[in-house]
């Protein structure tokens, strides 16, 4: 039996979960500079030249609460839209009658959306490249990663596909979205060191652990069928 009430509950505490994430103070460049020079010895550390020379190509770079707000909002936005991206192929799979020759398989979408994928970015880059007059910026250094994680994400994307039409989207969304947005947390916090500070992992505990109940609650509220 469903219960409507449990999906309205989770949803809203995820959305809670979005709030208290807003509080994460990002730790500037000059701030990770300075904590790194107070821990060295004074002029007796090999790294403390390396120090003082990215010291000196610092831009400080604030961060003012429009700016924040303006990314959570695009971040809302471009979630939303990504939540559309698998609406055509569920859309067919739970209606097979009116599609002859569609199946339930996850897998046989994959070439239909990586291949609209592919047509639109290369539009959208296209347009760019006009706009930019011939200039567009392009950073070297990002091609090979773009690459591998194009590569990560295809494979990734593959199992949405097939979590969708096993466990349907209610259920494997919020399963799915809780994996990556940890990992980019690890990710932060011990490669690239944005944040750090009691603080912010009080704020990170606490915002992941509303999106753990956030989600088991959704999970809960549409139980698995039994074919």
């Amino acid at each position: 039996m469903e219960k409507p009430a449990l999906n309205y509950i989770g949803v809203v505490i995820a959305c809670l979960s979005g709030i208290v994430f807003l509080a994460i103070r990002p730790v500037k460049q000059e701030e990770k500079i300075e904590d790194q020079i107070g821990q060295e010895p004074f002029l007796q550390s090999p790294q403390y030249e390396k120090i003082v020379e990215k010291a000196s190509e610092v831009i400080p770079t604030p961060v003012s609460i429009r700016k924040r707000l303006l990314g959570s909002m695009l971040a809302i936005i471009a979630g939303a839209i990504f939540g559309l991206v698998f609406n055509p192929s569920t859309y067919i799979q739970d209606h097979l009658d009116k599609y002859p020759g569609a199946t339930k398989n996850g897998l046989h979408y994959v070439h239909a959306m990586y291949s609209g994928i592919l047509i639109s970015s290369t539009f959208y880059y296209v347009v760019y490249i006009a706009y930019k007059r011939n200039g567009p910026y392009l950073y070297v250094r990002s091609i090979l990663p773009a690459i591998v994680s194009g590569i990560m994400w295809g494979i990734a994307q593959a199992g949405f596909l097939v979590a969708n039409s096993v466990l349907s989207q209610t259920i494997s969304f919020p399963l799915v979205m809780i994996g990556p947005g940890t990992i980019a947390i690890f990710w932060s916090i011990f490669y690239f060191k944005e944040i750090f500070g009691i603080r912010n992992y009080l704020v990170l505990l606490v915002g992941t652990t509303l999106r753990i109940i956030a989600a088991i609650l959704i999970v809960l509220s549409k139980p698995i069928v039994k074919e």
